[in-house]
Protein backbone atom coordinates (compact mmCIF):
# COMPACT_ATOMS: atom_id res chain seq x y z
CA UNK A 1 0.00 0.00 0.00
CA UNK A 2 1.32 3.26 -1.03
CA UNK A 3 1.91 6.33 1.74
CA UNK A 4 -0.47 9.09 0.97
CA UNK A 5 1.87 11.23 3.46
CA UNK A 6 5.12 13.28 3.06
CA UNK A 7 8.28 11.70 5.18
CA UNK A 8 9.52 15.15 5.71
CA UNK A 9 6.39 16.09 8.58
CA UNK A 10 6.97 15.75 12.00
CA UNK A 11 6.26 11.89 12.86
CA UNK A 12 4.25 13.22 15.83
CA UNK A 13 2.03 14.38 13.45
CA UNK A 14 1.38 10.59 12.23
CA UNK A 15 -1.53 8.55 12.92
CA UNK A 16 -0.29 5.23 14.68
CA UNK A 17 -1.09 3.28 11.86
CA UNK A 18 1.43 5.21 9.60
CA UNK A 19 4.17 3.67 11.19
CA UNK A 20 4.71 5.46 14.80
CA UNK A 21 5.45 2.89 17.47
CA UNK A 22 5.39 3.32 20.99
CA UNK A 23 4.11 6.62 21.34
CA UNK A 24 4.41 6.72 25.36
CA UNK A 25 8.31 5.92 24.98
CA UNK A 26 9.72 7.54 21.53
CA UNK A 27 6.92 9.68 20.33
CA UNK A 28 9.10 10.65 16.99
CA UNK A 29 10.42 7.23 16.51
CA UNK A 30 9.68 5.42 12.85
CA UNK A 31 9.23 2.42 12.32
CA UNK A 32 11.61 0.47 9.82
CA UNK A 33 9.07 -0.36 7.09
CA UNK A 34 9.07 3.35 6.38
CA UNK A 35 12.83 3.85 5.88
CA UNK A 36 12.08 0.92 3.54
CA UNK A 37 10.01 2.70 1.10
CA UNK A 38 12.34 5.31 0.53
CA UNK A 39 15.60 4.40 -1.29
CA UNK A 40 18.50 6.20 -0.42
CA UNK A 41 19.28 7.87 -3.49
CA UNK A 42 16.16 9.62 -3.62
CA UNK A 43 17.81 11.73 -0.64
CA UNK A 44 20.82 12.58 -3.10
CA UNK A 45 20.75 15.91 -5.08
CA UNK A 46 20.05 15.34 -8.54
CA UNK A 47 23.04 16.22 -10.29
CA UNK A 48 25.39 13.04 -8.02
CA UNK A 49 23.38 10.40 -10.21
CA UNK A 50 24.56 8.93 -13.27
CA UNK A 51 22.89 7.28 -16.18
CA UNK A 52 24.11 3.95 -14.92
CA UNK A 53 22.87 4.27 -11.75
CA UNK A 54 26.58 5.04 -9.88
CA UNK A 55 26.49 8.14 -7.85
CA UNK A 56 29.89 10.26 -7.98
CA UNK A 57 32.44 10.08 -5.68
CA UNK A 58 34.36 12.25 -3.66
CA UNK A 59 37.29 11.52 -4.82
CA UNK A 60 35.69 12.19 -8.79
CA UNK A 61 34.54 15.86 -7.60
CA UNK A 62 37.93 16.65 -5.69
CA UNK A 63 39.67 15.80 -8.93
CA UNK A 64 36.86 17.73 -11.57
CA UNK A 65 37.53 20.94 -9.48
CA UNK A 66 41.09 20.55 -8.90
CA UNK A 67 42.01 19.97 -12.40
CA UNK A 68 39.66 23.03 -13.55
CA UNK A 69 42.21 25.22 -11.12
CA UNK A 70 45.10 23.53 -12.15
CA UNK A 71 44.60 24.63 -15.93
CA UNK A 72 43.46 27.72 -15.21
CA UNK A 73 46.89 28.19 -13.26
CA UNK A 74 48.70 27.12 -15.98
CA UNK A 75 46.93 29.34 -18.66
CA UNK A 76 47.94 31.99 -16.92
CA UNK A 77 51.54 31.58 -16.44
CA UNK A 78 51.65 30.37 -20.24
CA UNK A 79 50.09 33.69 -20.98
CA UNK A 80 52.47 35.41 -18.28
CA UNK A 81 49.75 37.46 -16.98
CA UNK A 82 47.72 38.21 -13.80
CA UNK A 83 50.37 35.85 -11.60
CA UNK A 84 48.30 36.78 -8.48
CA UNK A 85 45.11 35.01 -9.60
CA UNK A 86 47.53 32.11 -10.79
CA UNK A 87 48.81 31.70 -7.39
CA UNK A 88 44.94 31.77 -5.65
CA UNK A 89 43.86 29.02 -8.50
CA UNK A 90 47.16 26.95 -7.22
CA UNK A 91 46.66 27.22 -3.84
CA UNK A 92 42.73 26.21 -4.10
CA UNK A 93 44.54 22.83 -5.94
CA UNK A 94 46.33 22.40 -2.52
CA UNK A 95 43.87 23.05 -0.44
CA UNK A 96 41.78 19.59 -2.01
CA UNK A 97 45.13 17.69 -2.53
CA UNK A 98 47.88 19.24 -0.11
CA UNK A 99 50.21 16.18 -0.51
CA UNK A 100 50.76 16.63 -3.85
CA UNK A 101 54.38 17.62 -4.78
CA UNK A 102 54.27 19.21 -8.30
CA UNK A 103 51.33 22.23 -7.12
CA UNK A 104 54.16 23.14 -4.50
CA UNK A 105 56.82 23.52 -7.39
CA UNK A 106 54.51 25.23 -9.78
CA UNK A 107 53.80 27.94 -6.70
CA UNK A 108 57.09 28.39 -5.89
CA UNK A 109 57.51 29.09 -9.49
CA UNK A 110 54.62 31.89 -9.39
CA UNK A 111 56.08 33.34 -6.39
CA UNK A 112 59.17 34.04 -8.17
CA UNK A 113 57.85 35.55 -10.52
CA UNK A 114 55.68 37.87 -7.81
CA UNK A 115 59.54 38.41 -6.85
CA UNK A 116 58.71 37.10 -3.50
CA UNK A 117 61.74 35.08 -3.00
CA UNK A 118 61.42 33.62 0.36
CA UNK A 119 57.45 32.25 -0.19
CA UNK A 120 59.40 30.19 -3.08
CA UNK A 121 62.07 29.01 -0.92
CA UNK A 122 59.56 27.98 1.45
CA UNK A 123 57.42 26.10 -1.15
CA UNK A 124 59.93 24.34 -2.36
CA UNK A 125 61.18 23.44 1.67
CA UNK A 126 57.43 21.91 1.46
CA UNK A 127 57.79 19.62 -1.70
CA UNK A 128 61.14 18.21 -0.21
CA UNK A 129 59.44 17.25 2.88
CA UNK A 130 56.27 16.00 1.51
CA UNK A 131 58.21 13.80 -1.20
CA UNK A 132 60.73 12.42 2.17
CA UNK A 133 57.32 11.73 3.98
CA UNK A 134 55.40 9.95 0.95
CA UNK A 135 58.88 7.88 0.10
CA UNK A 136 59.43 7.31 3.97
CA UNK A 137 55.73 5.71 3.88
CA UNK A 138 55.95 3.81 0.91
CA UNK A 139 58.94 1.95 2.55
CA UNK A 140 57.67 1.23 5.69
CA UNK A 141 54.66 -0.66 4.31
CA UNK A 142 56.80 -2.67 2.12
CA UNK A 143 58.91 -3.99 4.51
CA UNK A 144 58.85 -1.76 8.61
CA UNK A 145 61.51 -3.88 10.38
CA UNK A 146 64.04 -3.96 7.50
CA UNK A 147 63.51 0.07 7.04
CA UNK A 148 63.44 1.36 10.93
CA UNK A 149 66.97 -0.45 11.04
CA UNK A 150 68.45 1.06 7.84
CA UNK A 151 69.74 4.26 8.22
CA UNK A 152 68.41 7.27 5.76
CA UNK A 153 69.04 6.88 2.67
CA UNK A 154 70.70 10.38 0.84
CA UNK A 155 68.80 13.04 -1.07
CA UNK A 156 67.97 11.64 -4.49
CA UNK A 157 68.75 14.13 -7.52
CA UNK A 158 65.12 14.99 -7.17
CA UNK A 159 66.23 16.42 -4.29
CA UNK A 160 69.32 17.96 -4.96
CA UNK A 161 67.51 19.77 -8.16
CA UNK A 162 64.96 20.82 -5.27
CA UNK A 163 67.70 22.07 -3.32
CA UNK A 164 70.04 24.07 -5.93
CA UNK A 165 66.84 25.54 -6.38
CA UNK A 166 66.60 26.68 -3.06
CA UNK A 167 70.22 28.27 -2.68
CA UNK A 168 69.74 30.00 -5.94
CA UNK A 169 66.62 31.72 -4.59
CA UNK A 170 68.37 32.18 -1.52
CA UNK A 171 71.40 34.15 -3.42
CA UNK A 172 68.86 36.17 -5.63
CA UNK A 173 66.90 36.84 -2.17
CA UNK A 174 70.50 38.11 -0.42
CA UNK A 175 71.66 40.05 -3.10
CA UNK A 176 68.40 42.09 -3.78
CA UNK A 177 68.64 42.81 -0.39
CA UNK A 178 72.16 44.08 -0.50
CA UNK A 179 71.51 46.21 -3.57
CA UNK A 180 68.94 47.93 -1.56
CA UNK A 181 71.23 48.70 1.27
CA UNK A 182 69.33 46.23 3.72
CA UNK A 183 73.15 44.81 4.67
CA UNK A 184 71.64 43.13 8.32
CA UNK A 185 68.67 41.19 6.43
CA UNK A 186 71.18 40.52 3.51
CA UNK A 187 73.57 38.90 5.85
CA UNK A 188 70.92 36.71 7.79
CA UNK A 189 69.94 35.19 4.48
CA UNK A 190 73.18 34.71 2.84
CA UNK A 191 75.04 33.49 6.28
CA UNK A 192 71.53 31.23 6.49
CA UNK A 193 72.31 29.93 3.17
CA UNK A 194 76.20 29.55 3.66
CA UNK A 195 75.07 27.38 6.54
CA UNK A 196 73.99 24.84 4.10
CA UNK A 197 75.46 25.46 1.05
CA UNK A 198 79.19 25.85 1.50
CA UNK A 199 80.00 27.61 -1.39
CA UNK A 200 81.76 30.66 -2.73
CA UNK A 201 79.44 32.81 -3.73
CA UNK A 202 77.73 32.81 -0.17
CA UNK A 203 80.66 32.84 1.68
CA UNK A 204 81.65 36.42 -0.68
CA UNK A 205 78.36 38.18 -0.14
CA UNK A 206 78.52 37.40 3.79
CA UNK A 207 81.93 38.96 3.86
CA UNK A 208 80.43 41.91 1.44
CA UNK A 209 77.38 42.56 4.08
CA UNK A 210 80.16 42.51 7.10
CA UNK A 211 81.88 45.00 5.87
CA UNK A 212 79.24 47.40 4.89
CA UNK A 213 78.00 46.79 8.54
CA UNK A 214 81.89 48.40 9.43
CA UNK A 215 82.43 44.41 11.12
CA UNK A 216 85.69 44.24 9.44
CA UNK A 217 86.87 41.93 12.32
CA UNK A 218 84.27 39.15 11.71
CA UNK A 219 85.01 39.53 7.80
CA UNK A 220 89.15 39.22 8.10
CA UNK A 221 88.33 36.21 10.04
CA UNK A 222 85.47 34.77 7.48
CA UNK A 223 87.79 35.66 4.74
CA UNK A 224 91.03 33.74 6.75
CA UNK A 225 88.71 30.80 6.77
CA UNK A 226 88.00 30.75 3.59
CA UNK A 227 91.72 30.82 2.39
CA UNK A 228 92.90 27.63 4.06
CA UNK A 229 89.50 25.90 2.20
CA UNK A 230 90.74 27.72 -0.89
CA UNK A 231 94.23 27.91 -0.52
CA UNK A 232 94.69 28.49 -4.74
CA UNK A 233 92.25 31.58 -5.14
CA UNK A 234 94.66 35.00 -5.24
CA UNK A 235 91.60 37.15 -5.03
CA UNK A 236 90.41 36.15 -1.46
CA UNK A 237 93.67 37.27 -0.26
CA UNK A 238 93.45 40.74 -1.97
CA UNK A 239 90.47 41.05 -0.21
CA UNK A 240 91.82 39.81 3.15
CA UNK A 241 94.87 42.86 2.48
CA UNK A 242 91.59 45.29 1.81
CA UNK A 243 90.52 44.19 4.78
CA UNK A 244 93.52 45.06 6.33
CA UNK A 245 94.01 48.53 5.53
CA UNK A 246 90.51 49.79 6.12
CA UNK A 247 90.83 48.19 9.33
CA UNK A 248 93.95 50.11 9.81
CA UNK A 249 92.33 53.70 8.55
CA UNK A 250 89.61 52.53 10.95
CA UNK A 251 92.02 52.20 13.95
CA UNK A 252 94.02 55.42 12.75
CA UNK A 253 90.63 57.90 13.02
CA UNK A 254 89.64 56.39 16.26
CA UNK A 255 93.16 57.31 17.82
CA UNK A 256 92.47 60.66 16.25
CA UNK A 257 89.34 61.15 17.83
CA UNK A 258 90.65 60.09 21.29
CA UNK A 259 94.10 62.00 20.98
CA UNK A 260 91.61 65.35 19.91
CA UNK A 261 88.74 64.95 22.51
CA UNK A 262 91.37 65.46 25.56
Amino acid sequence: MADNYDISRNPSDLPKSKGITNEDIFSTEIDEEVYERYSFGALLPEQWIRKHGTTDTLKNITDNHCSTFYDRAMELMEKRINYEEALVNVNKCLLLKPFHIPFYEIRSEIYLNLCDFQSSIISLQKSILYTQVTTSNSRLSRNEQQSISKPVTPANREDRLTNDKIAFLRYVSGVTLFDQKLYLDALGIVANGSNIFITLPFQIYSILCLTALNKIEEASTLVTQMIEQYSQNADLLIIRARLYYKDKDKVFIEELCTFFSH
